[in-house]
């Protein structure tokens, strides 16, 4: 993975300092073939960088047949040569050969390297992540469900994703073709073909509504440099360039906002009879319980209702989520209610400015504690580790499974450790299970316990009690429960 990074970097800084240099030195044809060269360098070395070395190398075949007959056949053909090159790239008929590559090669080279700049603060952008999703869920819950949909989103995606190809491509011919009368001006077309490619991104990811958002900041680019380039008077395009720029920047500070006010929460509840407390805990944060930064763990004490509270949770999530809080779990009960968040071990002052927050907004004195919790023993002891709350997480994984495809019959996988080897040979007697060796240590012993069930609220409450049961005879510590579909 560093190889690959550093190789990129240094690629990417040499042609940042030699192709400026070329463009002011060379005439027009000079100029037009060192185009070419560094429109298919880009091209590769993101396939290189965010795809693998395997893809590379199909990809590479793909752009120099392409580049073989846009220079050998005449003009008149360029079109056609364009379209056959987008089609073939699209419907890859070397994937067999891409996948027999990437067989044979290291996952160094051939796994997509992801690149995170979230730092310390990884936790909270894996938060964010799966709360964006959980939004863009019911745009999700629409491809399963509507068929026409499900075609008209592919539609979109294959389409967009055609045009920008084909405009590359295209693009590259008209250079190969007018190398004596090259204009820098053409790498305005490689802008449409990124924005093309990226709604065509966000029409398979996200849906339709982030294309729009999308398209309506990617066209001012445009519309700019048409203002820019055409014959108007002065006196008519400087206002209208003024004015174009003063909007822009507004939509942009507009969906800056937006981007921060898109938030949601995805609980589950149960009621906790030892503290007589209705419990809802934070079902997206799960997944990053364990991390080595956010340990300050906070619970705010705030005397309202749980009525008043929901009034105020998008106005709470929002606030959280432009400060890098996350919510963990709010409980209510004898007439008090509880706010659990934890904050990056770097943000001390974020809880009192948190506090002061809630004073604001329910207008009363808000007392809280704050503990270190580096390895989460205070969060297992409240909710992870108590048998009310993983009855709970099962059965809301089944409700989503339920709600997303419609999933009758399910599995529920629950792992845990164990101190030897003897004690879980006792369990056979119960239950099959997997050994899981990657998540095992010389001090303890991972297994899973897979358990197919019918999607039905008692039997899996009942299932999951029976697990545990045994679970704790033996001698066991829970992990974490997941459910999944039959595949």
């Amino acid at each position: 993975m560093k190889l690959r990074i550093t190789l990129s970097v240094i690629i990417l800084i040499f042609l940042m300092v030699v192709y400026p240099s070329l463009l002011i030195l060379l005439r027009p044809y000079g100029q037009g073939i060192i185009t070419i060269v560094l429109i298919c360098i880009l091209v590769m070395l993101s396939f290189f960088v965010f795809s693998g070395v395997q893809k590379l190398l199909t990809y590479t075949i793909y752009i120099g047949f392409t580049l073989l007959f846009l220079f050998l056949f005449p003009s008149d053909y360029q079109v056609l040569i364009a379209l056959i090159s987008t089609f073939v790239m699209i419907v890859h008929p070397l994937s067999k050969f891409e996948y027999y590559l990437s067989k044979k090669m290291s996952p160094n080279f051939k796994n997509p390297i992801r690149i995170h700049l979230s730092g310390s603060y990884w936790p909270y952008f894996e938060y964010r992540k799966a709360m964006k999703a959980y939004y863009h869920l019911p745009q999700s819950k629409k491809l399963h469900k509507n068929r026409w949909y499900l075609i008209f989103r592919q539609l979109t995606t294959i389409s967009l994703l055609f045009i920008g190809v084909f405009m590359i491509v295209n693009e590259t011919s008209n250079i190969v073709n007018a190398l004596d009368a090259f204009s820098i001006t053409r790498f305005f077309n490689l802008y449409i073909v990124f924005l093309l490619i990226l709604m065509s991104y966000y029409a398979y990811k996200k849906g339709f509504t982030t294309v729009i958002r999308a398209l309506m900041i990617g066209v001012f680019p445009i519309i700019i440099y048409v203002l820019m380039t055409a014959s108007f008077d002065a006196y008519f395009r400087i206002p209208m360039l003024i004015m174009i720029f003063i909007v822009f920047l507004f939509i942009l500070v507009f969906e800056y906002q937006r981007y921060f006010d898109r938030v949601t929460i995805d609980v589950f509840d149960y009621h906790d009879e030892q503290n007589n407390q209705i419990v809802y805990a934070n079902s997206l944060f799960e997944p990053i319980i364990y991390n080595d930064t956010y340990i300050l763990s906070t619970h705010y004490l705030i005397k309202i209702s749980l009525t008043t509270f929901h009034q105020q949770l998008n106005t709470i999530l929002k606030y959280m989520n432009k400060h890098h809080i996350i919510l963990t779990a709010y409980a209510y009960g004898e007439q008090m209610f509880h706010l659990y968040a934890d904050f990056h071990f770097k943000d001390r002052e974020k809880v009192d400015l948190f506090k002061t927050f809630l004073e604001s907004l329910f207008i009363i004195g808000i007392p809280y504690e704050l503990k270190e919790d580096k390895h989460k023993l205070l969060y297992e002891k409240k909710f992870y580790h108590q048998k009310a709350y993983i009855i709970a997480r099962a059965k809301h994984l089944a409700r989503q499974l339920e709600d997303v495809s419609n999933e009758k019959i399910i599995i529920v996988s629950v792992f845990m450790y164990f101190d030897n080897m003897d004690t879980i040979e006792s369990l056979k007697k119960s239950y099959n299970y997997t050994y899981v060796e990657s998540m095992s240590l010389d001090a303890y012993y991972t297994i899973k316990i897979d358990v197919p069930v019918p999607n039905n609220s008692f039997i899996i409450e009942k299932t999951v009690q029976d697990i545990l049961h045994v679970m704790t005879e033996n001698k066991g510590q829970f992990i974490r429960i997941l459910v999944s579909k039959i595949i």
